[in-house]
C-alpha cells in the first residue's frame, strides 16, 4: 500500500458511509420542514436553518449569486428549491434518497445521562 497522507487510514472503497448525530429537538425540526440537511462536504453542522442555509450560500457563492440572486417571492417552495442546489435537503428528499441507494440504514433516539435525547441516524451506500 502507497501512503499518501500522514496518520489517515485510507482504502480503494467505493462504498459511502454518513453518520449524523443531533439533538432529538433539532431531527423533529427538520421532519416538520423546519431544518435541512447540509449534505455538502465543506458543512459543518448537519441541519441547519433555511436562514442559515441562506447565509452560507451567501457567504460560500457570492460570485454567483450575482447572476443568479436567491428568490424573493418569500415562497418556501422556491427557497427550498433553491438551496437544494447547493446541497441542503429537506426531509422527504433525505428519506427518499436513502430509501432508494442505501443498502442499510438506521435511525436511533438515545437519552444521554444528563436527560438530553440525542438522534443518530445514518446509511451505507454501495456503488
Amino acid at each position: 500500500m502507497i501512503q499518501i497522507r500522514t496518520n489517515v487510514y485510507e482504502t480503494n472503497s467505493s462504498s459511502t458511509h454518513s453518520f449524523c448525530l443531533c439533538l432529538k429537538s433539532e431531527y423533529d425540526a427538520f421532519e416538520r420542514g423546519e431544518r435541512y440537511l447540509d449534505t455538502r462536504p465543506i458543512g459543518k453542522k448537519y441541519l441547519v436553518t433555511m436562514d442559515e442555509a441562506l447565509n452560507l450560500i451567501k457567504n460560500e457563492y457570492g460570485r454567483y449569486l450575482e447572476k443568479n440572486p436567491i428568490p424573493n417571492s418569500g415562497n418556501k417552495d422556491d427557497l427550498e428549491t433553491f438551496i437544494d442546489r447547493f446541497g441542503f435537503w429537506n426531509y422527504e428528499k433525505t428519506d427518499k434518497f436513502i430509501n432508494e441507494y442505501s443498502d442499510e440504514s438506521d435511525f436511533d433516539c438515545i437519552t444521554t445521562p444528563s436527560g438530553e435525547k440525542v438522534v443518530a441516524f445514518w446509511a451505507y451506500l454501495n456503488d
